[in-house]
Formats: structure tokens, sequence, C-alpha cells
């Protein structure tokens, strides 16, 4: 009888020197996954952008090749437009007016304010099919000096509305519906 007993003891003493050490290892898991949740995260600070220098004195963006044009906020660089006839001893338009007898010059005042150096306003007349009748352009002052565009030429303009768009830069800042109406038209 002594056989079987020690093969018992044996499987016995295997058994229960096994269970703790099991035990002990999923208990070792456990505070191990836990403490892995518990864990704060670690935020890496933001790398800031190196800044360069330049050495050399700005370009004048007038004679510049652009390559990229950076939208402008039109709050912020244009102070008025206005649409108008004939100049006043101020220098400023006279009459605010959006109709004009065909031959009548016709004032385009632009005021921008805050401007790049070398920054162009520019006003674009179209006839009612979306043709483009006139192109003017000028470089604005640094001031907000008001830019004054005169049409003059609109003696061979059909009665009919027009497409007044000014531009600063490249982008369309302002438009404006414009009437000509023959002389008849306007003494009625």
């Amino acid at each position: 009888m002594a056989g079987p007993m020690h093969e018992w003891r044996s499987m016995n003493t295997t058994t229960t020197t096994t269970t703790p050490r099991f035990i002990t290892l999923l208990l070792l898991a456990f505070v191990m996954a836990c403490r892995q949740e518990q864990e704060p995260e670690v935020i890496q600070p933001q790398r800031q952008p190196e800044t360069t220098t330049a050495e050399q004195a700005p370009l004048n963006a007038s004679t510049a090749e652009v390559e990229t044009l950076i939208p402008l906020e039109r709050a912020r660089f244009l102070q008025r437009v206005r649409i108008g006839r004939g100049l006043g001893a101020s220098g400023a338009i006279e009459q605010e007016s959006a109709e004009f007898v065909r031959g009548e010059p016709i004032v385009v005042e632009v005021v921008a304010k805050e401007v790049p150096e070398g920054l162009a306003a520019s006003v674009v007349i179209l006839d009612e099919t979306g043709k483009e009748l006139l192109r003017m352009r000028k470089e604005v002052p640094a001031a907000s000096t008001p830019l004054l565009f005169e049409i003059r030429e609109t003696a061979s303009w059909n009665a009919g509305n027009y497409q007044a768009e000014i531009y600063l830069g490249g982008d369309k800042v302002e438009e404006s519906t414009l009437r000509i109406v023959s002389d008849s038209a306007r003494s009625r």
C-alpha cells in the first residue's frame, strides 16, 4: 500500500504547490493590468516652430513676381467704397449715385486702410452680358487717403445696367450695379 499512497502524495504535493503559484500569477497580472489603466497619460509638449530673421529688406510687392495670392480680409483692409458723379472742391465725390447719364463721368472712390506696401486697387466695369469694358489699376497709398478712379469714356455705353467690381490685390472686395440712362430718360 505504500506505493499508491506515495503517488497520491506526490500528485497532491504538486497540485498544492502549483495552485498557490497559479493564484499568485493571476493576482500579479490583475495588479499590472489595473496599474496600467491608472497611469496618467504623458503629454509631449508641442514643438515651437523655428523663426528666422530676414537679413534683407522686404521687397516692394508691386515689382515682385507673385506665385501665391493671400486672401485679404475685407473688413480689415477696406474702409469704404463710394461711387458718384463729379468731384467737389474738396477732391471728394460731390454726389453719390448709382444712375448716370450716358457720357457723364463716373467716379469710384476707394479708401483702404492698413494695406501692405505695393498693394494695388482695381476697378472693373462689366456690361450686362458680363463682358469687361474697362479695367483701371492704381497703387494704394499707405495712409487712408481716398484713391479716385475717374471713368470719363461712357458716351459709347448703351443704356442699361453695368457691374462695377472693386478689387484690393487680387480679391474682389466690393460690387455695385450702375445704371446708365439716355439724356431723354433722365429728363422725364
